[in-house]
């Protein structure tokens, strides 16, 4: 019944894989959207939170999560003759997942009895083909020779295609193609004893495909000589995630720093461009392992882990170039944008944001947030272009959004940096003569403090709307892959100094699949999020706050 089922599972996996087999642009090696492809196939439509399983074609709103390189091994395993790779930002449901994990177990079982049947079969035809029982030595036939020796003058004659008889504490812990491995090694040495033997004597025509040859890892060729110039703005924007223009001018820059030095791959020396690519195209797809970005193109994965540092450092540098406070004609540009959205004297938006990591080694609980994974926090003001004007990364996830704003150099610098203008927060952060927040929801608002919330709330979601861009272009922000806590933090700075640089970029709305439509019931749900937090509202900024409810109108 195991076999039936695993064969069925198999069956659904490769049925899927044919319907998608016909949407991929093989000449421009573009990934195939599933959402697509689920559309045009089952001519049904879907809603915005939901994804495709790549397994078996069927749309999934939770309990799913992205395929990692486990799951891909699982899946070579189970469906060799699947591409999973050819799936943009693949992930499986959890019946799928479940299933794959049990299969999968299920055909390891099946190997490993297969194994103990080979053994078993290896010991018995050399005990049958032992010529001396008194002698200490083995003697073991080859398939090409039908003479004997004498054990006083060979110590052993080895098949090219029998297995090392070993104790059975060295069997479990030897994997079967290391033992097959060393075998053929053992027949090549085994020549050295008899001068008279070549090594063709002693390896039969069937064992020639057990030769283990040197050659060079197979890799994606010409990916950025030949692909990269075929795509056109829209899709450059789709795969870099920014424009033609802005990766020139970062690559430019680079080229004049201290960061930038030569590294060699498969095709020379790679320049200052082929830098920036490879650290755009890694920053941009979730999914894309140290491995995959590797053998796109054509390098080490050593290389791969120098290019992406030597980048991080370089463009987290740039911050104090790149993310600065409004200057004063900026200040008043952005006042009166927010003049016209009804709630006058606002400079920026303040708002924080979790970046997901993986356990770290030291005091991970300090990092385990109250959405019970590990992350590192990113605070983050942006005016009404969604443009970053502070940031401030580094606190572990289980830190208060309070906690982190007292922390930071703006909490000390804000009266400075804003003068007659505020920013406006959610009720997380503590009210301040430049920082306003909602009033808080007890049941007994007035009309005249609910209108102010719904106001507030109405511009606020700007800073929302900054960091789900963010993150939706640079898609490693959602689980980021290095370990080194110093190098993440350098690493989502970076990415905001990307974000500000591509600002003018003309990004597919579609591809950032985002909605942001606020009201007073998100202002509630925050006011719920937050209660009994102690913000320790300034009494100044409470009646700053008061003030302006008062001038906005009803």
């Amino acid at each position: 019944m195991k076999l039936n089922a695993t064969l069925e599972f198999k069956s659904t996996c490769l049925n899927t894989d044919n319907t998608i087999a016909p949407y991929v642009d093989s000449e421009k090696m573009l990934q195939p959207d599933l959402r697509e492809v689920y559309v045009l196939e089952k001519k049904s439509e879907l809603v915005c939170s939901q994804q495709i399983c790549p397994l078996c074609m069927h749309p999934v709103e939770s309990e799913f999560r992205c395929i990692r390189e486990v799951e891909l091994e699982a899946i070579e395993k189970l469906a060799p003759e699947m591409n999973i790779n050819i799936i943009k930002d693949p992930v499986v449901c959890k019946p799928c997942l479940d299933s794959l994990c049990t299969h999968n177990s299920f055909l390891k079982d099946c190997l490993e009895v297969e194994e103990k049947i080979e053994s078993c079969f290896v010991v018995s035809s050399a005990t049958e083909n032992q010529m001396d029982t008194s002698s200490l030595d083995l003697l073991v036939k080859t398939e090409n020779l039908d003479r004997e020796f004498d054990s006083n003058e060979m110590e052993m004659s080895i098949k090219a295609e029998s297995i090392d008889i070993k104790s059975e504490d060295e069997e479990r812990s030897t994997a079967l193609n290391q033992i097959r491995t060393s075998d053929i090694s053992s027949s090549s040495s085994s020549t050295s004893y008899e001068n008279e033997f070549t090594e063709e004597d002693l390896i039969s025509s069937d064992d020639e495909d057990l030769l283990v040859e040197e050659r060079e890892r197979p890799k994606n060729q010409n990916f950025v000589q030949i692909i990269v110039p075929q795509f056109n703005n829209t899709e450059f924007i789709e795969h870099f995630r920014v424009s033609r223009i802005v990766s020139e001018q970062i690559s430019n820059r680079f080229a004049n720093s201290e960061y930038f030095t030569y590294q060699s791959g498969g095709n020379g020396k790679l320049d200052s461009y082929y830098h920036v690519l490879i650290y755009l195209w890694f920053i941009g797809h979730q999914t894309a392992s140290f491995r995959d970005v590797a053998d796109r193109f054509n390098i080490s994965i050593s290389t791969l882990h120098k290019i992406i540092r030597k980048m991080t450092h370089f463009l987290s540098n740039l911050s104090h170039e790149v993310i600065t406070w409004p200057s004063n004609a900026e200040k008043i540009e952005i006042e009166h944008y927010f003049r016209t959205k009804g709630f006058p004297g606002v400079i920026g938006a303040i708002d924080g944001s979790h970046v997901k990591i993986d356990k770290p080694t030291n005091d991970p609980d300090s990092y385990l947030n109250r959405k019970h994974f590990f992350s590192i926090q990113f605070q983050v003001v942006c005016d009404h272009r969604r443009k970053i004007r502070d940031i401030f990364v580094g606190f572990p996830g289980s830190v208060h959004d309070s906690r982190v704003f007292r922390a930071s150099p703006l909490s000390g610098s804000l009266p400075d940096k804003c003068g007659p203008f505020f920013i406006i927060g959610d009720s997380g952060y503590p009210c301040l003569p430049n920082l306003l927040t909602p009033f808080k929801d007890f049941g007994n608002l007035t009309r005249r403090q609910q209108h102010y919330n719904l106001t507030l709330s109405q511009n606020r979601y700007l800073v929302e709307h900054c960091i789900g861009i963010l993150k939706q272009k640079f898609r490693q922000l959602y689980h980021v892959k290095l370990r080194s806590i110093p190098e993440i933090t350098h690493f989502i700075r970076a990415c905001c100094v990307v974000h500000n640089l591509c600002l003018d970029d003309d990004f597919p709305d579609d591809a950032l699949n985002l909605t942001f439509q606020r009201n007073i019931e998100a202002v509630y749900e925050h006011e719920r999020e937050n209660e009994g937090n102690e913000n320790r509202d300034d009494v100044t900024g409470i009646q700053r706050r008061r003030n302006v409810m008062n001038m906005l109108p009803l």
